[in-house]
């Protein structure tokens, strides 16, 4: 009920993206919100069991703002059509994160768009025991769950400082560094959802860790 709650008013928002339209209906989004927030808590409740650190979050810290930055992107839509759940956002951090947007769900992961800084700290972790990323890559649940990383954001030569001929210069040439699983409409609004999120951010978790500890690293 909850779900399908948040789905239908995800959908008119979409349709009626204005002001006008947001201010008319601002209850169905404080319910549609409040839903979410329930939805989020039984979410955490899932993961802080993998992750301590988690259990002491407020759903509220983990979801994303309805309103869009559009003061540098006029075209953009005055509201997020979809609601997400990180619960590690903040600076430096990588992120688990569910997309719920009707006829586009997704869980996903990774470290997207990292500074400089942080990105040669996990080039550097790369280029001292990238095997170890990549065993976690090709791991058998792994690549059947996420496939491997995102390729839609990768240099086109070698960084500066890494030869070509580097034994994991593929690994090396990612901007990012994020993998991905696709999630149809059905399997996110069934009851037990919450036990795939739960096995997704289990299967994700070594990826996570590998990123975080190469950029807490301090030499």
């Amino acid at each position: 009920m909850s779900k399908t709650y948040i789905t239908r008013f995800l959908t008119d928002l979409r349709k009626s993206n204005s002001k006008a339209w947001m201010d008319e209906h601002r209850d169905r989004y404080h319910q549609a919100r409040d839903y979410w927030l329930e939805e989020v808590q039984l979410y955490l409740d899932k993961l802080s069991v993998h992750d301590p650190s988690l259990a002491t979050l407020k759903p509220q810290n983990c979801i994303l703002r309805i309103n869009n930055h559009v003061g540098f992107q006029p075209n953009k839509p005055l509201y997020k059509d979809f609601f997400g759940f990180d619960p590690y956002k903040g600076v430096n951090r990588v992120g688990f994160y569910l997309h719920f947007r009707p006829g586009e769900f997704f869980i996903g992961g990774g470290m997207w768009h990292p500074v400089r800084e942080n990105l040669e700290k996990i080039r550097q972790a790369i280029d001292y025991d990238g095997e170890r990323l990549r065993d976690m890559l090709n791991d058998a649940r792994f690549q059947s769950y996420y496939g491997g990383l995102e390729e839609n954001d990768i240099l086109k030569t070698s960084p500066r400082d890494y030869s070509s001929d580097h034994p994991h210069i593929d690994l090396l040439r990612h901007k990012s560094l994020t993998v991905i699983h696709p999630l149809s409409d059905t399997r996110v609004m069934q009851d037990d959802f919450v036990e795939e999120l739960e096995e997704a951010f289990v299967i994700m978790r070594p990826f996570l860790d590998y990123l975080q500890q190469a950029v807490d690293f301090e030499a």
